[in-house]
This record gives structure tokens, sequence and C-alpha cells, in this order.
């Protein structure tokens, strides 16, 4: 069977690889052709049986506009130092000396297993006391998003070794500081290897190949076009048959000498009647037949 792509199908063909699956995205980029092009030439290929799309659901984090560089739980640890525990009192006299909010630290400093209140005494865990010198995985992905702001959660956890479920359970809750979005990802696989059937069909001839009579050969590989084919019906616009009159009349006193002026709607009764030498009982000077301010 062989198979016939235009110029901009072929465009995209060149890009895949048999066996070997490859992001819309990249395609787009490479081609730079828009998204709605593409996918009908993926949609085609897919309905023909030699491509195959590829649908993924994948975490997008964005970083919001705003976010602190560090966490307020990390700033309150790394104060604390080697201090297992201090009263309420103190704690809450720290935390405004360094202007941080009380809530924020007990919430998802509790959440991460650093801090507890025992007997009206706040307590620093040994699992804070692990993270003093290194950071937790939310963190890694913040800062790496402060460089970056935005980036698909599956491609940081190879990159930065982070535990996705420890990123989303510390940041899913966390809107003031990220956005975390799913994104439907579509790639291209290339199912059969159709380039011994594959033939090019071209639309145009370039200017090279016309001055130089290379054309004579390119016409062999140029899409047929049917002159003959039905058209779409077009319904040119017409002028208002009133406006006709109004055309034709003005054409009519311009061909008998008179002039055209531009003058306010509203006129005097002189230039109207008196100036045009309408009797002064002529019935068009009526109220009837005159409008008059």
């Amino acid at each position: 069977m062989e198979l016939v792509l235009n110029e901009r199908d072929y465009k995209i063909f060149q890009c895949l690889q048999k066996g070997t699956s490859k992001a819309l995205a990249e395609i787009i980029q490479e081609t730079s052709l828009p998204q709605s092009q593409v996918m009908a030439f993926a949609v085609q290929g897919e309905k023909e049986g030699w491509l195959k799309i590829h649908e993924e659901v994948k975490e997008e984090l964005m970083l919001r506009e705003g976010a602190p560089k560090k966490l307020p739980e990390r700033i309150l640890l790394e104060t604390l130092g080697d201090t297992q525990s201090l009263s309420m009192s103190d704690l809450a006299q720290k935390v405004k000396q360094l202007g941080l909010n009380m809530k924020d630290i007990m919430k998802w400093g509790r959440e991460r297993g650093w801090f507890e209140s025992l007997n009206k005494e706040f307590v620093v865990t040994e699992e804070a006391l692990k993270y003093l010198k290194r950071k937790d995985d939310d963190e890694k992905v913040l800062e790496y998003l402060q460089d970056h702001e935005r980036a698909f959660l599956d491609e940081l956890v190879e990159k930065l070794e982070v535990r996705k479920e420890r990123v989303l359970q510390l940041l899913k809750r966390r809107n003031e500081l990220v956005k975390i979005k799913e994104r439907k990802i579509r790639s291209l696989e290339l199912v059969q290897d159709i380039k011994a059937s594959l033939k090019k069909e071209r639309s145009q001839l370039t200017p090279e190949e016309i001055e130089s009579g290379a054309w004579r050969e390119a016409l062999k590989e140029l899409k047929p076009y049917n002159v003959a084919l039905p058209a779409k019906v077009t319904y040119p616009a017409k002028i208002h048959p009133l406006q006709k009159i109004f055309q034709e009349t003005r054409k009519a006193f311009l061909h008998m000498g008179f002039e055209e002026i531009v003058s306010p709607y509203v006129e005097t009764a002189f230039w109207d009647f008196d100036a045009l030498f309408q009797p002064q009982d002529h019935p068009a000077r009526d109220m009837q037949d005159t409008f008059y301010l």
C-alpha cells in the first residue's frame, strides 16, 4: 500500500521513529506547526493503523507568585538548632521576633513530624533533627521551582531523587506555595515502518526549480489539482434599492451642473424656501409637510 503525505505531514513524519514515542510538544517545537495540524496528522495516522496516540496524565507544579524561598517551619528549626524543647510562651516570643505565623508553624511542623506540644512544652522531635542539615523532599522541589517556575512531578522525582508521595503529601494543601494541576500529555508512536511505501506529495514549486528547469521532474511529485471541483457559492453584497435611487438621483443632478454641499440637519426657512424662490403660500411650508423647531 502506497502512503501519500503532503509536505506538512511529511515534515511531521520525519520527527518520528518506529517503536519510539515522542511528545506532542516536542514535535510542535521541531516542526513549528500549530497543534491542530499535528493532531490532524496523528488522528489520520491512527485511523489508518500506522500511528499510535498515547495519553498520560501528569501532575504539573507551578510556583505561586510571592512564594517564600524558605518555609516558616524550616526557619524556626534552623533558628532553634539543637534545642529540643522550650515553653510555649518562649516559642511565641521567638516566632514573633522572626516575623512568622504561629499557626502555620504548628500545622505544617506537625504534618512533617518535626514539632510536638506536650504539657505546654514545644518539643523538637528526633525526626526534625535529621532534617536540620538536609532538606526535605518538598523543599528540594520548591528550590528547583524558584529557578524554573514550573515542572512535571515525575521528572522531578528522577532529577532530584525525591519521593512522589512525600511531595504530594506536603504540597498538595499548600496552595500559597504551589499550584498542582493535572495535565494530559500526548505522545505519538510510529507502530509500522512505512518509509518504503511512503510518497511525498508537493503542492508548489520553488523559484529555483522554475529558473533551472528542474520543475519538469518536480511535476511528478506535485499534487494534482482538479479545476472542475465545485467551489463554495458566494453571495456578494448588493446595494439597497432605496440607496440605489439616492445614488442615481444624485448622479443626475451633478450631471445637470448642480454642486453638492454639506449642510446641517436643521436649517433655517430662508435657505429651505426663500432661497429656492418658493411662494409664501406654498403648501410645503405648512406644518404638515415641514417640521419646525
